[in-house]
Protein backbone atom coordinates (compact mmCIF):
# COMPACT_ATOMS: atom_id res chain seq x y z
CA UNK A 1 0.00 0.00 0.00
CA UNK A 2 1.36 3.64 -0.76
CA UNK A 3 1.66 5.68 1.87
CA UNK A 4 1.59 8.63 0.03
CA UNK A 5 -1.97 7.89 -1.68
CA UNK A 6 -4.45 10.52 -0.63
CA UNK A 7 -7.53 9.26 0.64
CA UNK A 8 -10.50 11.38 1.11
CA UNK A 9 -12.34 10.71 4.77
CA UNK A 10 -16.02 10.27 5.01
CA UNK A 11 -18.39 12.99 6.22
CA UNK A 12 -15.59 15.82 5.72
CA UNK A 13 -14.70 18.74 3.88
CA UNK A 14 -10.91 19.10 4.17
CA UNK A 15 -8.91 18.32 1.46
CA UNK A 16 -7.64 14.79 0.93
CA UNK A 17 -5.16 12.82 3.25
CA UNK A 18 -2.27 10.61 3.16
CA UNK A 19 -2.62 7.50 4.66
CA UNK A 20 0.24 7.99 6.76
CA UNK A 21 -1.52 10.93 8.59
CA UNK A 22 -4.37 8.64 9.68
CA UNK A 23 -4.49 8.18 13.52
CA UNK A 24 -4.14 4.24 13.72
CA UNK A 25 -3.63 3.72 10.03
CA UNK A 26 -2.46 0.49 8.66
CA UNK A 27 0.79 1.51 7.66
CA UNK A 28 1.18 3.77 10.73
CA UNK A 29 3.28 2.26 13.07
CA UNK A 30 2.10 2.34 16.35
CA UNK A 31 4.59 3.03 19.57
CA UNK A 32 4.49 -0.26 21.78
CA UNK A 33 3.67 0.64 25.77
CA UNK A 34 7.35 0.58 27.32
CA UNK A 35 6.66 1.52 31.01
CA UNK A 36 6.47 3.97 33.10
CA UNK A 37 10.11 5.18 31.88
CA UNK A 38 10.11 5.22 27.97
CA UNK A 39 13.31 4.59 25.97
CA UNK A 40 15.53 7.26 24.83
CA UNK A 41 14.06 6.85 21.31
CA UNK A 42 10.39 8.14 22.50
CA UNK A 43 11.48 11.41 23.78
CA UNK A 44 9.72 12.88 26.82
CA UNK A 45 10.27 16.31 25.25
CA UNK A 46 10.00 16.21 21.46
CA UNK A 47 12.18 19.43 20.66
CA UNK A 48 14.43 19.19 23.19
CA UNK A 49 16.45 16.00 23.61
CA UNK A 50 17.96 16.94 26.63
CA UNK A 51 14.82 15.74 28.36
CA UNK A 52 15.05 12.40 27.52
CA UNK A 53 16.30 10.61 30.59
CA UNK A 54 15.80 6.99 31.45
CA UNK A 55 15.02 5.86 34.85
CA UNK A 56 19.12 4.81 34.80
CA UNK A 57 19.94 8.00 32.74
CA UNK A 58 19.00 10.21 35.46
CA UNK A 59 21.84 8.68 37.47
CA UNK A 60 24.16 9.18 35.00
CA UNK A 61 23.35 12.95 34.16
CA UNK A 62 26.19 15.34 34.96
CA UNK A 63 23.25 17.69 37.17
CA UNK A 64 22.45 14.56 39.44
CA UNK A 65 26.41 14.20 39.93
CA UNK A 66 27.52 17.64 40.41
CA UNK A 67 24.78 17.36 43.05
CA UNK A 68 25.83 14.55 44.39
CA UNK A 69 29.60 15.22 44.29
CA UNK A 70 28.61 18.98 46.12
CA UNK A 71 26.66 16.57 49.12
CA UNK A 72 29.09 14.48 49.62
CA UNK A 73 31.66 16.89 49.97
CA UNK A 74 29.42 18.96 52.37
CA UNK A 75 28.73 15.79 54.85
CA UNK A 76 32.60 15.56 55.15
CA UNK A 77 33.23 18.91 55.67
CA UNK A 78 30.59 19.25 58.19
CA UNK A 79 31.56 16.16 59.56
CA UNK A 80 35.51 16.89 60.07
CA UNK A 81 34.40 20.44 61.30
CA UNK A 82 32.29 19.05 64.37
CA UNK A 83 35.51 17.24 65.06
CA UNK A 84 38.01 19.44 64.80
CA UNK A 85 36.68 21.67 67.38
CA UNK A 86 36.59 18.92 70.22
CA UNK A 87 38.79 16.73 69.28
CA UNK A 88 39.17 14.72 72.51
CA UNK A 89 35.29 13.84 72.70
CA UNK A 90 36.07 12.38 68.90
CA UNK A 91 39.30 10.47 71.04
CA UNK A 92 36.37 8.93 73.55
CA UNK A 93 34.17 8.18 70.59
CA UNK A 94 37.56 6.42 68.58
CA UNK A 95 37.85 4.48 71.86
CA UNK A 96 34.58 3.06 72.07
CA UNK A 97 34.89 0.85 69.14
CA UNK A 98 37.92 -0.88 71.47
CA UNK A 99 40.40 -1.31 68.40
CA UNK A 100 43.04 0.92 68.62
CA UNK A 101 45.16 1.14 71.44
CA UNK A 102 45.17 4.76 73.24
CA UNK A 103 48.64 6.61 70.86
CA UNK A 104 46.69 5.29 67.93
CA UNK A 105 43.54 6.86 68.86
CA UNK A 106 45.28 10.01 69.82
CA UNK A 107 46.97 10.19 66.20
CA UNK A 108 43.92 9.76 64.65
CA UNK A 109 41.06 11.88 66.76
CA UNK A 110 43.87 14.49 65.47
CA UNK A 111 44.56 13.23 61.94
CA UNK A 112 41.19 12.58 60.67
CA UNK A 113 38.68 15.75 61.13
CA UNK A 114 41.64 17.66 58.67
CA UNK A 115 41.06 15.12 56.44
CA UNK A 116 37.86 14.87 56.12
CA UNK A 117 37.47 18.63 55.53
CA UNK A 118 40.26 18.59 53.17
CA UNK A 119 38.56 15.93 51.18
CA UNK A 120 35.37 17.68 51.04
CA UNK A 121 36.60 20.63 49.45
CA UNK A 122 38.10 18.57 46.93
CA UNK A 123 35.00 17.01 46.26
CA UNK A 124 33.24 20.09 45.86
CA UNK A 125 35.46 21.76 43.56
CA UNK A 126 35.78 18.77 41.49
CA UNK A 127 39.19 18.66 41.07
CA UNK A 128 40.81 15.08 40.96
CA UNK A 129 37.26 13.80 41.30
CA UNK A 130 38.21 10.31 40.94
CA UNK A 131 41.00 10.32 43.25
CA UNK A 132 38.65 12.26 46.09
CA UNK A 133 35.47 9.84 45.40
CA UNK A 134 38.58 6.91 45.89
CA UNK A 135 39.11 8.22 48.54
CA UNK A 136 36.01 9.03 50.56
CA UNK A 137 34.75 5.47 49.48
CA UNK A 138 37.95 3.54 51.38
CA UNK A 139 37.15 6.12 54.10
CA UNK A 140 33.31 5.54 53.77
CA UNK A 141 34.50 1.36 54.05
CA UNK A 142 36.38 1.59 56.97
CA UNK A 143 33.62 3.05 58.96
CA UNK A 144 30.96 0.75 57.46
CA UNK A 145 33.72 -1.97 58.93
CA UNK A 146 34.09 -0.43 62.35
CA UNK A 147 30.52 0.13 62.93
CA UNK A 148 29.78 -3.69 61.93
CA UNK A 149 32.38 -5.19 64.12
CA UNK A 150 30.88 -3.24 67.05
CA UNK A 151 27.11 -4.07 66.19
CA UNK A 152 28.70 -7.98 65.64
CA UNK A 153 30.36 -7.88 69.07
CA UNK A 154 27.43 -6.08 70.66
CA UNK A 155 28.86 -2.79 71.50
CA UNK A 156 26.81 0.21 71.75
CA UNK A 157 29.54 2.96 70.55
CA UNK A 158 29.04 6.68 69.85
CA UNK A 159 29.73 7.23 66.32
CA UNK A 160 31.24 10.52 66.59
CA UNK A 161 31.02 11.25 62.52
CA UNK A 162 28.98 14.89 63.60
CA UNK A 163 30.54 15.71 67.09
CA UNK A 164 29.94 13.24 70.33
CA UNK A 165 26.57 11.81 71.80
CA UNK A 166 25.33 9.19 74.14
CA UNK A 167 26.15 5.89 72.49
CA UNK A 168 22.89 3.85 71.65
CA UNK A 169 22.61 1.05 69.51
CA UNK A 170 20.07 3.01 67.46
CA UNK A 171 22.44 5.16 66.47
CA UNK A 172 24.81 2.46 65.92
CA UNK A 173 22.43 1.02 63.63
CA UNK A 174 21.75 4.76 61.68
CA UNK A 175 25.44 4.90 61.39
CA UNK A 176 26.41 2.00 59.57
CA UNK A 177 23.32 3.07 56.92
CA UNK A 178 24.93 6.45 56.85
CA UNK A 179 28.14 4.90 55.71
CA UNK A 180 26.95 2.95 53.64
CA UNK A 181 25.26 5.41 51.77
CA UNK A 182 28.33 7.22 51.39
CA UNK A 183 30.01 4.05 50.10
CA UNK A 184 27.65 3.69 47.48
CA UNK A 185 27.56 7.22 46.42
CA UNK A 186 31.20 7.74 46.25
CA UNK A 187 31.92 4.70 44.39
CA UNK A 188 29.30 5.93 42.21
CA UNK A 189 31.31 9.18 41.37
CA UNK A 190 34.46 7.15 40.68
CA UNK A 191 32.49 4.99 38.09
CA UNK A 192 31.22 7.70 36.76
CA UNK A 193 34.73 9.57 36.88
CA UNK A 194 36.27 6.58 35.10
CA UNK A 195 34.26 6.37 32.20
CA UNK A 196 34.62 10.03 31.20
CA UNK A 197 38.23 9.29 30.55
Amino acid sequence: MDPNKRVRLPFSRCACLPLSSIPFSPIRPLVPFRGPFPSASYPLHPRNPRFNLTFMSFFKHRFFLLALRIALGGVFIYAGATKISNPQAFADSIATFQLLPNQITNIVALGLPPFEVLLGVILISGWKTRAASIASAGLSLVFVIALGQAIARGIVVDCGCFGSGEPSLAKTWMSFGRACLLVAASSWLYIRAALRL
